[in-house]
């Protein structure tokens, strides 16, 4: 009798996770490609008509997904309001960013906020719960719920901000639990880097098949983050892709960090313009991306700087590569225009690292759409969770995932 039950259970168990996969993939196609009849989401699904008709069914009874055309037996289906939308917040060396952010991707009623090294967690964290609480507030339309990413080493799983090189007095700050107290609901949080990876597969069509990446940001400092069998990898310590404090040189370079020569002191793009703006004046002390990359497609000399920065890097990120065999390494959190500018240099660096591979084996690729992409990032994050999570209705006002990334 007992192997009879537990038969029965494990049975049961894996129905409901067929059924909760499958629910996920119609709502993934839906906010993919807008409204679609049922027959055409059997078809791009592979589920069969009888149960895509008997989930979206229970999908309309939620309050979850309404029908175009009422009266019509073929109606295509779609959300139940175009203003479904995420609170997100950023902290940035500089500065915290709030926005909205939508299924599609579209980020709204965007906001920033100055911010000093000097400021402690209190005061961080009373910013974002003041920040937040103004988005959902002011913001018409049906929230999922909230998320932010922080620069520095974070705990996802735990909501723990460990570190911050900015940041000097953020040492394992519960900021998930503190701001889900004060919000009255649980909050996504995730590092910067990793959420712009999380956003550019889950908006961009193109990139969404790929299930193992290396991510390269080159803003203020050098970011990486990697996704192996279709899963962030965050390593035991959450250090997983910290390229930016690597040793690179030996010229006595001070770092953010309090040490000499990491990385990001010869390949970030403070470093690269600062090096630009010494061979060339004319750029001035602090030229933009687009300046930076003009220069560097129109100057031999500036071309020859931006080719030893991408020689170091290049290394780097070829060994990261060798280990994790992506099927794509991809650059983003930058004005496009300069990551092409310097792609044919790092391309060729990378490259030469794989002596035995063929160069053709690993694509290297400019992410089209970087503004704002850590709070594009983090809300994909919350919209995933919402979709995963089929034990609460979507149509609640508050979120339904928890801060620890799984279903309640």
């Amino acid at each position: 009798m007992f192997a009879i039950n537990s038969n029965f259970k494990a049975m049961i168990s894996d129905q409901t996770a067929k059924r909760d996969r499958n629910r996920f993939q119609l709502l993934r196609l839906m906010q993919q490609h807008g409204p679609q009849r049922r027959a055409e989401l059997s078809k791009a699904s592979g589920i069969r008509i009888s149960s895509v008709i008997n989930l979206t069914n229970e999908l309309v009874e939620e309050g979850v997904l309404v029908l175009q055309e009422p009266d019509h037996p073929r109606s295509p289906l779609g959300f139940t309001s175009n203003r479904w939308f995420v609170a997100v917040g950023t902290v940035m060396a500089d500065c915290i960013e709030f926005a909205r952010v939508g299924l599609e991707g579209r980020v709204e009623n965007y906001t920033r906020r100055p911010i000093g090294s000097e400021f402690s967690a209190d005061a961080i964290q009373a910013a974002l719960i003041e920040g937040l609480e103004a988005v959902r507030s002011t913001c018409p339309g049906r929230l999922f719920g909230f998320g932010v990413s922080l620069a520095g080493i974070t705990d996802p799983g735990q909501g723990l901000w460990h570190s911050a090189i900015h940041f000097p007095n953020i040492h394992r700050v519960p900021l998930a639990a503190s701001l889900s107290h004060a919000l009255g609901v649980p909050v996504m949080l995730e590092n910067d880097t990793r959420a712009s990876l999380w956003g550019a597969l889950w908006f961009e069509p193109r990139l969404a098949s790929l299930r193992n990446v290396v991510y390269l940001s080159l803003c203020t400092g050098i970011g990486s983050a990697l996704l192996i069998n279709g899963r962030l990898h965050t390593g035991a310590h959450f250090w997983a892709g910290e390229l930016g404090h690597m040793r690179a040189g030996e010229e006595g370079r001070e770092c953010c960090c309090g040490k000499t020569d990491c990385l990001e002191t010869y390949c970030a793009m403070p470093a690269l313009g600062a090096e630009l703006s010494r061979v060339m004046p004319s750029l001035g002390n602090t030229p933009s991306p687009l300046e930076l990359a003009d220069a560097i497609r129109k100057n031999p000399v500036a071309a020859n700087v931006a080719d030893r920065a991408m020689a170091r890097l290049g290394r780097h990120v070829g060994t990261l590569a060798a280990y994790v065999d992506p099927e794509a390494i991809l650059l983003g959190d930058q004005e496009p225009a300069l990551y092409e500018a310097l792609l044919p240099s790092l391309r060729r660096h990378i490259h030469s690292e794989f002596q035995g591979r063929g160069t053709e084996a690993l694509p290297i690729e400019v992410v089209a759409s970087p503004e704002y992409a850590p709070l594009r990032g983090v809300a994909a994050m919350v919209i995933h969770e919402a979709f995963q999570n089929t034990l609460s209705p979507l149509y609640r006002e508050h979120p339904i995932f928890t801060p620890n990334g799984r279903g309640k």
